[in-house]
């Protein structure tokens, strides 16, 4: 079985794989029981097995039913001798209960009180989905499929848990202001799903051109360099208006962004490039480059840059060129190694911030 498992995996998807097996195991081990060989206690006599259309005369109306549904599997082996001296129906009858079908749609079989059989179907049907404010219902039907027997329950789904995840905001109109940096950016920060604070109903996004926020001007900076990102959310299930949004403004740090010290604001752009590349026993040089796009702040460092270990082996014509990026002592801020923004509102040119530079 291992072996034919892993044989399959290679050749069709694992899903399916793991469907065949299940089928070929269930028919091996339906054959097996098949198989058993039974002594009669009687006389000590082969017993014969009996089995297909010939069994159905043995069983009663409930067993095929049950038989029928899957929630039955039946063999049932006849001492030729002894058989006709033997109480009806004078055979061993085994039996194996299935409480879930084995088909694709998953059914459930309980007892049924009258046929004393499991040919009690089990369903459950949705009535009202649960919301994270308010609880579902559902019905469970029983219905047996030999008798008339049929009973139904409706049962309370409990609420919806909310992500664990979620950003609670208040409906009432107000505005957040939520700090991230490079980390909270990988982690989906933009992507929160945002819930109602007094409800728990996931509000809406809301258009821009459905709400009206007036932005400082280091604020319209920030927005358009990615330093800034705005969104809007109202509540549908609480009544509130579009024009009424909560304002959620996330102020990201880092990729090459930072917080001006004059401007109190995401508005410098960071940019960094190679002026001498390092090499092996030789130390590189770099500089950092940081302007605010709204006061003109600037600033200026340099800094060394460690040697590269020396490689092991060297092919003949090796020199030391350098996989930091530029040429050494040459190149200009155009063909520097920054990093712009794809945060959100425009790249990080600084049109906005008094001209190019």
């Amino acid at each position: 079985g291992l072996n034919l498992f892993l044989f399959l995996s290679v050749m069709v998807s694992p899903t399916g794989a793991r469907r065949f097996l299940t089928r070929f195991l269930k028919r091996r081990h339906r054959r097996d029981r098949g198989n058993s060989v039974f002594v009669c206690s009687q006389c000590g006599d082969g017993m014969e097995l009996i089995w297909g259309r010939a069994l159905e005369d043995y069983l009663n109306s409930p067993q095929q039913v049950a038989l029928a549904l899957g929630s039955l599997e039946c063999f049932a082996w006849k001492c030729n001798s002894c058989h006709q001296h033997l109480p009806p129906p004078g055979i061993h009858l085994l039996g194996y209960l299935h409480r879930t079908s084995s088909s694709g749609d998953r059914l459930q079989f309980e007892d049924c009180p009258y046929c004393l059989e499991a040919t009690l179907v089990r369903s459950e049907i949705i009535i009202e989905k649960p919301t994270w404010s308010t609880r579902g219902t559902k019905l469970i039907r029983h219905e047996c499929s030999c008798c008339d027997y049929r009973k139904e329950e409706e049962i309370s789904m409990s609420v919806k848990p909310l992500p664990a995840e979620a950003l609670l905001i208040s409906p009432r109109a107000t505005r957040s202001e939520f700090q991230f940096d490079e980390i909270g950016k990988l982690s989906g920060e933009l992507e929160r799903p945002v819930h109602c604070q007094d409800c728990s109903n996931e509000m809406t996004p809301t258009p821009q051109e459905d709400w009206n926020l007036s932005l400082t001007p280091e604020q319209e900076v920030a927005q358009h360099i990615g330093g800034l990102k705005i969104k809007a959310y109202h509540c549908e299930n609480c009544g509130q208006l579009p024009t009424e949004s909560h304002i959620c403004l996330y102020r990201y740090q880092g990729d090459g962004l930072k917080k001006c010290p004059t401007c109190d604001e995401i508005t410098m752009t960071v940019h960094e490039r190679t002026i001498v590349s390092s090499g092996p026993n030789r130390q590189g040089r770099g500089s950092r480059y940081e302007r605010c796009h709204y006061c003109g702040l600037e600033a200026e460092e340099y800094y060394e840059i460690p040697p590269r270990p020396s490689p092991s082996r060297r092919s003949s014509g090796d020199d030391s060129s350098s996989s930091w990026g530029g040429d050494d002592s040459s190149g200009s801020w155009g063909s520097d190694n920054s990093s712009s923004s794809d945060f959100g509102g425009g790249g990080s040119d600084g049109d906005g911030a008094g001209g190019d530079w």
